[in-house]
């Protein structure tokens, strides 16, 4: 939902923060090189420079950018012919970020306008700056990313682009311009602009946040290009493929390093790509362009552009593509090893400006706005991802491992007997597995009723800890996977799936009700929670006139009404996927204040053909039900909603839906007579802004549900390989902390230590915070405490090893010799000279250089 508590006053904000945080001064002078604009003023030598900045305004594109390349050409004003090289499929011009394009225009313009006295002029720089402000604000899509051009190229600049930091570049600007800095503090720009640059860069922030590439359930770097929608590497040109890059992604760490909202998830996001440039660095070799090989340099350090997105490989490519990918360079085309910057001196800086980041951050207080385990600071209200971990009074350990403490009817019969109340709840952990629960505690249509209040379901991942069932008989009363009786239940991180006609839904007739979950309560919470059927997948019921749920992010498919029934239903960013052609996404029958409230829904389909033939919901029963923000990856049908069920809706409401490409969908046939009741379906901002979180859920009670969904951070764990031991930082937030060895299940300990019966160099050992709820955060992953340095000893024919290793022997332009798993290199018959040795152990992996006498 947009963000009604947007500050003000972005000076005071920016004041507020950097009353706390200051960043280092390297990375204020790395970022300052992104200010830049001088390519416009060099070629302006001898002119008159309002003259040249007049001109310049001249060759704007229609759309508001500007084309790349262009400081020559605006030496004299446009006349004729194409003002960008680039254009859409439609024959549009194109305007860019690439090569400082558009931005660079910017602050000259900003500069000449503060400075000219010619009212002509004055008046076509601030047109033209407006112009490309607004370029900036329609070219950023719905996920926070700024791709290369705009509007769409149909190529790999369609991404969001790091690459040459052109979205880095952006976002510098439009900081500056938010905060009034210098060349923008003048009245260039209106402040409700200055407020969506402010609400632009949060996004923008966020995005960066969720793009950064998971290793082992841990943050390392990024991609030069990732996905519009769902933050994924993205390839280039043929010999730029999908990889973490060495290069651009210092450039996201210095400008997170500037961020003024400095929340624990930036800082893990800078930390962790500063530990990944400790890693990957390599010593006494250097890149020798001009000549196309790598030479030894002592002293030197460097790392490659590509490495490969699963593991810190680095590789190389020729102009034919993926077929050519190798790490040795000397098989590269020589046009290619000269012509492109395989490697550099990318990291040195971050990592000597490390100690001065860790001291900037200490300490600092963060704004309660601002959400200690935000990603961003996002510029949504409803957003649980900007609450804190509430803090627990007490630690506790779970009540009921499945799998380990009995089966899940013992876990009901445990919870029952327990008695839980709101401030002492029973909690039961679902390792990852699939559990069969319409067998063992379901009835003869396999649905389980559980009726105790104040229980959390936990479960280790979503996408690996399944409950299923599978009712032979449709009835949407009588098929629940899970039928939730009570109050207080909260479940997070797992699939209630029923099999009965999922994945089968074309041979399915009319009536193919089989439920999920029906709920019927109070202040349900669901985090990261998959409903997996077809038609009334989520069945929604009210006791005593109320029924509250919050939905943290999630996914439910189904085909027809498969969000249905009463209640004050809140869902934040939640996937909806339409599995029939034809179908409805919701059916509600409300009798409560609000109805349905969806914010932020990313629609989609499992069949591309099912695209503009679904509706958004039809009413069963005086319907209230409403989308804020959506994206909409698939098209509803234009009318946007269906026929009536049994009566007519109250409310339909839909505001600032957007398709998949961050462009505004096109409501002018939506639906707005439903038998005779005239309804307004599509939004304003001022129709929309009662629609708060706080609003619809708070209640009379003031209940804030996101409050409890937000997540603790992960800590920071040591591992002593003598011992066996792990241990981590302490955490108020957290209840208790699981252990995972290898992705499966450990242990649970209240206390921050835990000794390991067995443990080898192989395994992969992380700890997961738990919230006051159960909730597990994200994965740590455990690093020695005293990173042992394999050093081999080097000796005529031989290497020695410190303990079992896997090495490679590498040629020093990439090319690989020998390798070894558990036992000695061998270098009988090498050459005298330099090699590159690469040693892994466990996750230990280092790189060297070494002689061979």
């Amino acid at each position: 939902m947009m963000k009604h508590t947007v500050l003000a006053i972005l000076g005071l904000v920016a004041a507020s923060m950097a009353a706390t945080y200051t960043p280092p001064s390297t990375a204020v002078s790395k970022i300052n090189s992104y200010r830049s604009y001088s390519e416009l003023t060099s070629a302006a030598s001898g002119m008159d420079i309002d003259q040249y900045a007049y001109n310049m305004t001249t060759w704007q594109i229609s759309n508001g950018g500007f084309y790349k390349a262009m400081a020559d050409k605006y030496k004299s004003p446009y006349s004729s012919g194409n003002k960008s090289e680039w254009r859409s499929k439609d024959g549009k011009d194109l305007g860019t970020i690439d090569n400082n394009a558009t931005i660079q225009e910017m602050r000259l313009l900003a500069v000449r306008y503060k400075a000219t006295t010619n009212s002509t002029y004055k008046s076509a720089f601030k047109s033209s700056f407006n112009k490309a402000v607004n370029f900036l604000l329609d070219m950023q899509r719905s996920s926070g990313g700024f791709p290369q051009v705009w509007p769409k190229r149909g190529n790999y600049s369609d991404h969001i682009t790091l690459n040459d930091n052109a979205m880095v570049r952006t976002m510098v600007t439009m900081m500056d311009i938010a905060n009034s800095s210098s060349p923008f503090d003048s009245d260039i720009i209106d402040n409700a602009t200055r407020t969506k640059m402010q609400a632009a860069l949060d996004k923008a922030i966020d995005y960066l946040i969720r793009a950064q590439i998971i290793n082992n359930g841990s943050p390392t770097v990024w991609c030069a290009q990732h996905d519009t929608v769902n933050y994924a590497p993205r390839p280039a040109r043929a010999y730029e493929l999908e990889s973490k890059s060495g290069s651009e992604s210092a450039g996201v760490a210095w400008f997170l390093m500037n961020w003024p909202k400095q929340t624990p998830a930036v800082q893990n996001a800078v930390k962790s790509a500063i530990n990944w440039y400790k890693k990957t660095k390599v010593t006494g070799l250097y890149f020798n362009k001009s000549a196309g090989t790598f030479d030894v340099k002592d002293g030197n350090v460097l790392w490659y552009r590509f490495y490969e997105v699963d593991n810190d490989n680095y590789f190389f490519c020729d102009r034919d593509g993926a077929s050519t990918k190798t790490q040795d360079f000397t098989k590269i085309s020589e046009e290619r090893r000269k012509g492109y910057q395989w490697a550099g001196d990318y990291g040195s800086a971050l990592l000597k400006a490390e100690s001065d980041y860790l001291s900037a951050i200490n300490g600092i207080s963060i704004p309660e706005e601002y959400g200690p385990n935000a990603g961003s600071g996002s510029t949504s209200s409803s957003s649980s991802s900007t609450e804190t971990a509430i803090p627990v009074s007490q630690k506790k350990s779970f009540d009921f491992i499945v799998g380990v403490d009995g089966d899940f009817k013992a876990a009901m019969a445990a919870a029952s007997a327990a008695k839980p109340t709101e401030s002492n709840r029973f909690i039961i952990f679902f390792p990852d597995g699939e559990y069969d629960i319409g067998s063992v505690t379901g009835n003869e249509n396999q649905m389980t009723e559980f009726k105790t209040s104040y229980v959390s379901f936990i479960g280790q991942s979503a996408e690996k800890t399944i409950l299923y069932n599978k009712s032979s008989e449709e009835g949407i009363s009588t098929t629940a996977t899970l039928y939730l009786h009570g109050s207080g239940i909260y479940m997070q991180d797992m699939t209630i799936l029923n099999k009965a006609i999922y994945g089968n839904e074309a041979n399915c007739g009319s009536a193919c009700r089989h439920v999920t979950i029906m709920q019927q309560g109070d202040k349900f919470i669901y985090k990261n929670v998959k409903l997996l059927s077809g038609q009334d997948t989520y069945y929604t019921k009210i006791s005593g006139g109320v029924g509250r749920a919050y939905w943290d992010g999630g996914h439910i498919e189904g085909t027809v009404d498969f969000i249905c029934g009463d209640g004050d239903i809140y869902f934040d960013k939640t996937e909806l996927v339409m599995r029939r052609k034809g179908g409805y996404l919701t059916a509600a029958a409300t009798t409560t204040q609000w109805g349905y409230v969806f914010d932020g829904a990313v629609i989609s389909t499992s069949d591309a053909s099912f695209n503009n033939s679904f509706y958004l919901g039809r009413s069963w029963k005086t319907a209230k039900t409403v989308f804020l923000n959506s994206t909409m990856q698939a098209l509803p049908n234009a009318e946007g909603w269906g026929p009536n069920m049994n009566s007519a809706p109250q409310v339909f409401g839909e505001y600032n839906s957007k398709d998949g490409n961050g462009n505004t969908v096109n409501t002018s046939q939506r639906k707005t007579d439903f038998s005779g009741t005239s309804l307004k379906t599509v939004w304003s901002e001022s129709d929309a802004k009662d629609y708060t979180l706080a609003n619809i859920l708070g209640g009379s009670d003031s209940w804030t549900p996101e409050k409890y969904s937000a997540q603790v951070k992960a800590p920071t764990v040591s591992l002593d390989a003598t011992t066996k031991t792990i241990t981590w930082n302490a955490d108020g937030a957290a209840l208790c902390w699981a252990i995972f060895k290898n992705g499966t299940f450990e242990a649970l300990t209240t206390e921050n230590q835990y000794t390991f019966k067995s443990i080898s160099d192989k395994d992969v050992i992380t700890v997961r915070a738990a919230n006051s709820m159960g909730g597990l955060g994200s994965a740590a992953t455990a690093l020695p405490a005293n990173e042992t340095k394999i050093t081999p000893t080097v000796q005529k024919n031989h290497f020695q090893y410190t303990s079992s290793t896997r090495a490679r022997l590498f040629t020093v332009n990439g090319k690989l010799l020998r390798e070894s798993i558990g036992s000695p290199v061998s270098t009988h018959g090498l050459n005298r000279g330099i090699y590159l040795l690469q040693i892994e152990n466990g996750n230990i992996r280092k790189q060297q250089l070494i002689r061979v006498r």
